[in-house]
This record gives structure tokens, sequence and C-alpha cells, in this order.
């Protein structure tokens, strides 16, 4: 199951990624989860106890990481040419090196990750000083979509603590998950951006992906309204404001579950109940990235530099790999 955590900035979504990666965790057990945060503010390792800005190599935007990122999914497909070729919507195809989750440690990828055993926690990365004034944020998210397009969860877990706002639709990445889970608060501002992803994931096709969670819901009133403005069964339940989630932010440190209150506890577990019921789109991932790849590669500056790229889409790849039937 792949989730992409969304919302407005400030809406909480960050603290929710944490919650529901450590309640699928402690619900699900063995399986491998992979938690990547790819906000620019970069706030999710903190809540494992982890400080992203002292390995700033590790981050998978780093120019070295994604050099050797690429050149591990690329490995033996003979319809990618070269790096830069390999671009953010190719797809995977014969030859390509695919990530397992249950085999994660055993890639490259395992530079990167700052979590253990079955979980696996890593960064996308903020802006380089050499960046600055000379770079767009989503560039550093290209990596992110190729890790995704070559990842195969199967009976496994993906959360993304995604960047703020409506990003996701500037790129792939709003195509490359089962879940786009967006955190709402009872204000105008919130809902209204609750709008415009339903707005968007209409005209993206992937209206049946999109969820909300109510957050920083205070009465019966705060209820009421979000109720009003998102249908009952997209609304996977409410999460009262947390003094617990107050304090931490405040202070800092590690985010733990069993100090949560309890019915915001609750309400994370029967999320993840809920989203564990939910089927995969592996299929129809795999062909909205296709179509995607399509309309990416036919810009000019494309076509230009690199010819007709929409030969790498491989009419002879098994999908059976991506949803992890065989490997």
């Amino acid at each position: 199951m792949r989730v992409a955590v969304v919302g407005k900035g400030g809406s909480g979504k960050t603290t929710v990624s944490a919650a529901l990666i450590q309640e699928i965790i402690r619900r699900l057990n063995r399986v491998h989860l992979l938690a990547i945060d790819a906000d620019i503010n970069m706030h999710l390792g903190p809540l494992f106890g982890v400080d992203w800005s002292r390995s700033p190599e590790k981050h998978l935007s780093n120019p070295v990481s994604i050099e050797q990122i690429k050149r591990y999914l690329i490995g033996n497909n003979a319809r990618i040419h070269s790096l830069s070729a390999f671009r953010k919507t190719t797809p995977p195809g014969n030859g390509s090196n695919l990530l397992f989750l249950e085999t994660l440690n055993q890639t490259p990828l395992s530079a990167f990750d700052f979590g253990e055993n079955t979980f696996h926690l890593m960064a996308v990365g903020t802006y380089s000083e050499d960046g600055l004034g000379t770079s767009c944020y989503h560039n550093n998210l290209s990596i992110l979509e190729n890790i995704l397009s070559h990842a195969s969860e199967g009976g496994n877990w993906i959360v993304v603590d995604m960047v703020a706002g409506t990003d996701a639709f500037a790129s792939s990445l709003h195509a490359q998950f089962d879940i786009i889970l967006l955190v709402v608060e009872p204000t105008r501002q919130s809902t209204d951006v609750w709008n415009q992803f339903v707005s968007l994931a209409s005209a993206a096709g992937i209206s049946n992906r999109l969820f909300a969670v109510g957050n920083k819901v205070n009465s019966t009133d705060d209820e009421k309204f979000l109720s009003e403005k998102i249908p009952e069964n997209m609304l996977l339940g409410f999460l009262s404001d947390s003094k617990y989630l107050r304090d931490l932010s405040r202070r800092g440190g590690n985010l733990e579950l069993s100090k949560l209150e309890e019915e915001n506890r609750k309400a994370i577990q029967n999320m993840v109940k809920k989203m564990s019921t939910f089927p995969s789109t592996v299929r129809v991932r795999y062909a909205h990235l296709c179509a995607l790849h399509r309309k990416y590669v036919a810009q000019n500056f494309i076509t230009a530099q690199f010819g007709d790229l929409t030969t790498q889409i491989d009419p002879n790849f098994n999908l059976d790999k991506l949803v992890g039937k065989i490997k």
C-alpha cells in the first residue's frame, strides 16, 4: 500500500504521517515500511530521532545520490541510452532494477536509509547552497518519482510526507500512490485546499484515491463543518487538537504513539484499519505513468535533446514484477 500525506502548510500533515507510520509498524508488525520525507522543510525525521541536517550526503536529491540511484535503477534496460535520458517519468522495463522493500538493504539505497530492520526512513532533501536562486524544489523531487516508479511494495507499505499544497500535480507523483490523504483543518482556508485537490484529482482521473482526515477538530461544530464539506466516504476520521503534539513541537523529540490522547490513538488505529482494506492500484498506476511519460517527453526541450523517448515504454514489461508476484 502506498500513501501520500498532503495538506496546506501548518495543517499537521507531518505529525499525522508519523503517527500513521508508527501505527502501521505496530499493527502489522513484520511488514516492511518505507517512509520518505519529501517536504522541503524536512520535519519528519526529528519525530523519529533523526537530524537530517547532519548527513546531507545521505539525502536522495544530493547529486551524488541521484547518480548512484539512477544508475542502479537503469540496470540493463537497453531502452535507456544514457543517465540524462532517464527522465522523471521514465517507467521501468525489462532489465531495470526494481526496488523490493524486503531486500532494500541489499541495494544502493541502503546508503541513504536512516531507519533500521524493517523500517526504512529516507529524506529527499532541501535546497543546497549551490542551488539557491537557481533551482526549483520540483527538481529535487524528480528522484523520488524515479524511486516510486521502480518500487514494488507487494504487501508492504510506502508512506510519503509530501511537500505542502498541490505541488504533487505538477509531476507524476499524484499518480504514484494508492491513497492520497489530505489533512484538513476545520477552516475555510483548509477546505479550499481540499476543493483544489478534488478538482485536480478529478482532472487527473484519481478521484477514487483521494481521502481526507480532519485535524485539530475540537467540537461537534468542527466535525459538522468538515462533514458538510467532505463526502462521508472520503473522510477517514477526525483527530482532535493534541496537547501532547503541541508540547512535542515546542520541545522536540520523538513522537511516541502511546503518549497520544486515547481518542486520537483510536482514530489513527481506525484509519490504518480502513486503509489496509483498500485495493492496490499498481496496474492502473503503471498505465497512468506511461501516459504521463508520453506527455512529458513530447515537450520540445526533451525532443530537441533526446529525440523520441516514448520508446522507453516497454510493451513486453511483465507487470507481475511490480505487483510483486515475481522478482
